[in-house]
Parts: structure tokens; C-alpha cells; sequence
């Protein structure tokens, strides 16, 4: 199972280099399959460099036993994001966290910046 999650380079003049996305899943539950995690710490360490102004695509991926072909569904999920990066080739820099949870009352199931109540 793989989160896609998108991190945008807000500066106009510096790349963010050397770019990993650290993924706090605070808890992750899902059916088909049965089972949940609570309390683990993901890292998406493929190092991209994202331009001025453009997007980077990291994943926050969970092996499941059954592998990505088990059939499950995600029915509660909250986890927390991060980014490190660093400019001009030696300033290391880490963003805030930023919480996103599984919002399942819409039409469509979908990742919702920040606290909601389900």
C-alpha cells in the first residue's frame, strides 16, 4: 500500500536538493485483510531535486503481508509529513510537520490536510 503525497518547492531561486519525505504514521487502519499499524516512522529516501516552483511526487509505502495485491480497504488513517532538503548544496533545512488524515464521509475517500472529526 503506497501514499502518493506531492511536496511543492515554494522558493523562486533555490532547488531543494537531496529531498527525502519522512511519513509518521500515527495509525493506519484498513479492512479486507483485516489489521492496522499504530506508531511507526516511513522514509521515502529516493533524494530528488525539486526545482523553483515545481512538485516532487514521494510515496509513503507499507508492506502489507499479503504484498500490494491484497485487497484492502482504508478505513481510518492519520499520519503526519515531513521534508528534508538542502539549499545551495550544504544548508540543511527540515519543514514542520503536517498532519493529514483519511476523511471517509464524502462521495470519494480522500487525504484531508490538517484535523478533522469523521
Amino acid at each position: 500500500m503506497a501514499f502518493p503525497f506531492s511536496v511543492k518547492n515554494e522558493s523562486l531561486f533555490f532547488d531543494m536538493r537531496d529531498t527525502e519525505m519522512l511519513c509518521g504514521i500515527h495509525k493506519i487502519q484498513w479492512s479486507g485483510g483485516g489489521g492496522g499499524i499504530m506508531n511507526m516512522v516511513l522514509k521515502d529516501n529516493r533524494q530528488a531535486t525539486i526545482s523553483p516552483g515545481d512538485n516532487g511526487i514521494f510515496r509513503c509505502s507499507i508492506q502489507l503481508e499479503g504484498g500490494e495485491s491484497s485487497p484492502f480497504n482504508l478505513v481510518e488513517g492519520h499520519i503526519s509529513i515531513s521534508v528534508t532538503y538542502r539549499t545551495l548544496w550544504l544548508i540543511s533545512r527540515k519543514s514542520p510537520e503536517t498532519d493529514f488524515n483519511w476523511f471517509t464521509g464524502g462521495s470519494s475517500p480522500h487525504w484531508v490536510k490538517g484535523k478533522i472529526a469523521n
